[in-house]
Formats: C-alpha cells, structure tokens, sequence
C-alpha cells in the first residue's frame, strides 16, 4: 500500500447484514472511517509538532466526525519523544491513532516488515514502541499496524500463516504486563487470489493473526473504476474472514490517491462523472448488502490524505493536497471536490438512519 494518509471518523451509521449466516449481533455495527498518514513519512517528529497540529485540525474541519487519524513513522530514524508528540497531539484533539512504522525499499516506501532471525521475530521500532509502556498504553492508541500486503509476491519475505500467527503472538508478548493494544494486518488482495484463486500450501487465514484486520483493492487504475476487481476481492476476501472468525472488526480502504484524472496508465485520482462523483460508487458498493452478507464492515480509511512519503507530492494527488504555504495547488479543486463528495455521502447515511 502506498501513498496513504488514514484518518478514522467515528460515526453513529449501522449497516444492516441481508445474510442469515451472521449472527444477530453482527447485523448492526458501528461504521467508522480513516485516512492516513497526517503528515508524510520523515515528518512525523516532535520537532514537527505545530504542523502536525494544524494538520490534525485541519483533518477535523474538513472530515468534523472523525475520531481516529493514522501516523507513519520511520523506522530508521523515529524515536519515542516523535511517537509521544503525536499521541498527545492527537489526545489534545480528542482523537485516537492507527501507528505504523514506515522504511524506503528499492525506491518505495512501505509498512516495515519483520524478520525472524535465529528462531526470534525482529520488529525494529514496532517492538520498542509495543514494550514502552507510556507508547503502548498511550490513551490516544487505537491500534498498531503488524504487516502490509504480508502475501504480496513483490514484497519480501512473504509470510506464511503460521509466520502471521507467531509474530502476533510475539509482539503481544512484546507489551508490558497487564498492557492491552490492537494489532492490524492489512492485506489487498491477497486472501481472494492465494486462498480462494490459488489454494497456495501455507497460506491461510485462521484465529491469532490480528485484532483487526484490513483488505484493499485500489480500484481507480489503469483509466477505469474497476468494480469487479471491488467485487471479488470484497465478496471472497470477506467471506474467507468470516469463517474462521466472525466477530473481528474488518476495515476496507476506499483509494483517494493517483495521478491527474485519466486517460494514464497506473492508479488515478477519483473525480465526478455524469453527475456522479467516483467515490460515491465505490462507498456505496463496498457498504453493500452482498457484501455486509459475507462479513460487516467496521471502518473505511481513505487512502490517502497525504502522501506516505515527501518526494511523492509533486507527482502524487491525494485527499489534502495544498501546498506547504496552504495555498491550493491546481489539485486542490480535485481534492475539495473529494472531501465534498465523502461528507455528502455521510450525511446521507445518517439521514437514512435517522429516518
């Protein structure tokens, strides 16, 4: 996953599941959403602190019901006084955070991958900010990330399913006695493709991975929406989750990041059609009964409202742009008119329920 910046709006909306097969419990749960990271990978510091504080209220003017934002720190060259400074930035907003550690390999920045090394799972930073336990036990912690994409053939190692289920087990052993925290696993499409196209030996999904766990699908790409791609990840990936374990909560990402709108080859930033905004579409397809059936969403994280890393601005639209000064850059229309289509959509919702 690249380009990402999470920002979580803890709303009042309830989705209803059309499906027998989910408990009555699950037929009504809390839709939330993020967007991340707030500030791009490298400025994420304590030296950093009154933008990342304007940025944050910024975030809260634009998206008002949000309640969780996700940061991205370097996992070089972060240190405890950069993760408490944004924690109690976000406290300071009332606002809780998804934290992930970041690192540059072959050009791209992605989520840290750990590393088994004589029988013992290495975490880098992730480790030291689970065993601190003024970072862990930080009110304004809403969870940390494990692995992205922790199937994806481009990305090494690739995990096996017991590699996820004794890195889970090791970093939960990580925290302090009595410490209790989150862990996320992101994948994109990884359990429709390894698990239901291919049955590839080792790779499963099972209990003992992740608190919660993530899919995505990027589907503004390549100069069209690609609503099957949506719709085979979002029908098979939920429905894999479900079987094994029903009551997790389940996040989607909703791309909001690319280039100028089309016709290019690559990811591409959503625009309005024909009166019909692109993000429109994909909310209310991937909040749709066939999928609710297979398995409720908890959240939807907007990816991304800023770039993970600096270097991508120039090239790179995503849901914050402006530039360092704020003022618009010639995306910025792209971008208020994405901010304009979300809040419309929630507002929406709402009504619906209210009524």
């Amino acid at each position: 996953m690249t380009g990402t910046r999470t920002l979580t709006l803890v709303l009042g909306l309830y989705l209803s599941a059309a499906s027998t097969a989910i408990g009555a419990d699950e037929l009504a749960v809390p839709l939330q959403f993020g967007v991340a990271p707030v500030v791009p990978m490298g400025l994420a510091t304590a030296s950093n602190r009154f933008q990342i504080s304007a940025e944050l209220e910024r975030v809260k003017t634009e998206l008002p019901r949000v309640s969780v934002v996700g940061f991205l720190f370097d996992v070089r060259t972060s240190h405890r006084a950069d993760w408490l400074t944004a924690l109690d930035l976000c406290s300071e907003k009332k606002l809780k955070a998804f934290v992930s550690f970041g690192e540059i390999q072959n050009g791209n920045e992605r989520i840290y991958r750990p590393t088994l090394r004589y029988g013992q799972w290495q975490f880098s930073k992730l480790g030291t900010f689970v065993a601190d336990p003024e970072c862990i036990s930080h009110p304004a912690v809403y969870a940390v990330y494990l692995v992205d994409e922790p199937w994806h053939e481009t990305k090494l190692p690739v995990y096996s399913g017991d590699d996820l289920k004794a890195m889970y087990a090791a970093l939960k052993a990580r925290a302090p006695a009595g410490a209790s925290f989150k862990v996320m696993l992101q994948f994109s499409r990884e359990l429709w493709k390894m698990v239901h196209d291919r049955n590839v030996p080792g790779l499963y999904w099972d209990r003992g991975m992740a608190d919660i766990v993530q899919i995505s699908a990027l589907e503004l790409q390549n100069s069209t929406y690609q609503h099957e791609l949506l719709h085979r990840n979002h029908y098979w990936s939920r429905s894999i989750i479900h079987e094994k374990t029903p009551g997790i909560p389940l996040w989607t990402s909703v791309q909001v990041f690319g280039g100028r709108y089309g016709p290019n080859p690559g990811y591409w930033f959503p625009r309005e059609r024909d009166g019909y905004h692109d993000l429109r579409r994909m909310l209310d397809d991937v909040t749709s009964d066939e999928y609710e059936a297979q398995h409720p969403l908890r959240g939807i994280m907007f990816q991304a409202w800023d770039s993970s890393s600096v270097e991508r601005r120039p090239s790179q639209y995503t849901l914050g742009d402006r530039d360092a000064g704020g003022t618009p850059l010639p995306q910025w229309r792209a971008a208020a008119d994405a901010l304009a289509a979300i809040r419309r959509w929630i507002d929406e919702r709402l009504a619906s329920i209210d009524r």
